[in-house]
């Protein structure tokens, strides 16, 4: 088995667990947002957002290099893994008391900070468990975390609709926050001490040391990422208040379920990457990149295209009447998906040996995104946010390809950007032509269009199709 067909197995078996994932998880949103209404759903969303902008802290890019580092040389799991987790712990106790001393200055009203207070352990659980997640993704064992996140999901879902129907509010909705990443953090020790070896915890200082220094860089630039994804809620929050938080969390919970693809394709790809850079297979390396990046637009532009023009429609149908005003957010969120598969792949290329300018890029999109915010909240409330979240995410595309053009291999995507647009222009004349079709045979109609119009332009060919078969068939 070539490693391109190894990445694509291994992307397949995580994006396999989060198809039950999305189809759980969105059914239980959408009565979840039915059910707390757009104020309470704004508290729930705002307390969310401040644990996860303070939890990157515990990572500080020590996964990245963890990851780089045993994919490289696997002998080298318990050196690595025993210090990985004694500077995890350190850094969640540290990213526990930022986030109590936030809440308690900030104001914020007593439910954001009781669901805040409720979710601290989860900083402790999810930063442990992230440190087993690195040891499986550098073996390029990702069924083992398919496997963690379908049990850890049915058990979050199944209690989730349990809170609904006993009407128990928000807190125990924060609880399973926490709950879910104990859940995580116990079935990944267990999956390593029965396939990998009983966790040792040795640590090393000055290895600790080491480690720390190479990762600064990397993890400088992953804080001002998740900065870029979830300040401007807490802006948000803090200009318009939870009402419209809520009505903004409404739109991107449909969209942050399907984030997860970029992400499993960068992090599926990572290892694998590392490894042919090391060994200086450039043209192995391009032929991937570009691969990875050609077929998820094909996937993801069409998506967009249909669904923006039919997001008013559809959140009406899944949230009702009193979350219309989210469908515009909608529409403007799902460029953003669309900007974010290259953005997720690119910058995980930078890791390999421009991770100062991933920092820099990210600090140059964190700037601009928050200036604007502040700019442009009072005047278009949650639709300066929506629009200044593409435009950051776009910043980060054209930084990260322009750097690995000039400096590391020449890709092409422009023509991989450019076929599925002209493509998708059959979807925008089919659904205007039948505005009053069913939605559902719309999309349908609009799939089997875009296909036969792609494969004619010659933007999906034979090769691809059997490429697909043999992920499928898993040989």
């Amino acid at each position: 088995m070539n490693r391109t067909h190894k990445i694509a197995q291994n992307t397949f078996f995580l994006i396999a667990a989060q198809i039950f994932n999305i189809a759980g998880r969105l059914l239980f949103s959408i009565f979840l947002v039915r059910y707390l209404g757009a104020i309470n759903l704004g508290h729930i969303s705002i307390a969310i957002a401040i644990i996860e902008l303070f939890h990157i802290i515990t990572d500080f890019g020590l996964g990245i290099v963890a990851t780089r580092e045993i994919a490289q040389d696997k002998a080298r799991v318990s050196q690595y893994f025993g210090v990985m987790l004694g500077l995890k712990f350190m850094l969640a106790l540290v990213a526990s008391l930022l986030v109590f001393a936030i809440v308690r200055i900030a104001p914020y009203s007593s439910q954001v900070r009781i669901a805040v207070y409720i979710m601290i352990p989860s900083i402790f659980f999810n930063s442990l468990f992230t440190s087993f997640i690195c040891i499986f993704r550098a073996h390029e064992n990702m069924q083992h975390e398919s496997l963690i996140s379908l049990s850890s999901s049915f058990i979050y879902i199944l209690l989730g609709f349990f809170a609904i129907y006993l009407k128990l509010g928000i807190f125990f909705i924060a609880a399973l926050t926490t709950m879910s990443a104990l859940v995580n953090l116990c079935m990944a020790a267990i999956i390593y001490r029965v396939k990998y070896q009983a966790v040792k915890l040795i640590f090393d200082k000055e290895f600790a040391q080491k480690l720390f220094k190479t990762s600064l860089p990397i993890g400088v630039g992953i804080i001002l990422a998740m900065a870029l994804s979830r300040l401007d809620v807490i802006l948000l929050s803090l200009l318009k208040g939870a009402n419209e938080v809520g009505l903004y969390s409404a739109a991107y919970r449909l969209i942050v379920t399907f984030l997860f693809v970029p992400y499993y394709l960068a992090t599926s790809m990572f290892p694998v990457m590392s490894d042919w850079q090391k060994q200086e297979k450039t043209e192995e390396l391009k032929v991937l990149v570009e691969k990875i990046i050609r077929f998820s637009m094909i996937f993801i532009i069409p998506v967009a295209v249909f669904f923006s023009l039919v997001s008013g429609k559809l959140i009406v149908i899944l949230y009702g009447n009193s979350f219309s005003a989210s469908g515009p957010i909608l529409a403007l969120l799902l460029w953003y998906l669309v900007a974010a598969f290259p953005a997720f792949i690119l910058t995980h290329l930078l890791f390999l040996s421009h991770a100062k300018e991933y920092a820099l890029f990210y600090l140059i999109a964190l700037l601009v995104n928050v200036v604007s915010n502040l700019l442009l909240i009072p005047v278009l409330g949650m639709t300066a946010v929506a629009i200044n979240a593409i435009i950051s995410v776009l910043i980060i595309d054209f930084l990260s390809y322009h750097r690995i053009y000039t400096r590391l291999i020449k890709l092409n995507i422009v023509k991989p950007i450019i076929l599925p647009l002209v493509a998708s222009l059959g979807i925008v004349i089919l659904v205007f032509s039948f505005k009053t079709l069913n939605i559902l045979y719309l999309l349908f109609y609009s799939i089997t269009l875009y296909f036969l119009i792609l494969y004619l332009i010659r933007g999906l060919t034979r090769q691809d199709i059997i490429f697909f078969k043999g992920i499928i068939r898993l040989k």
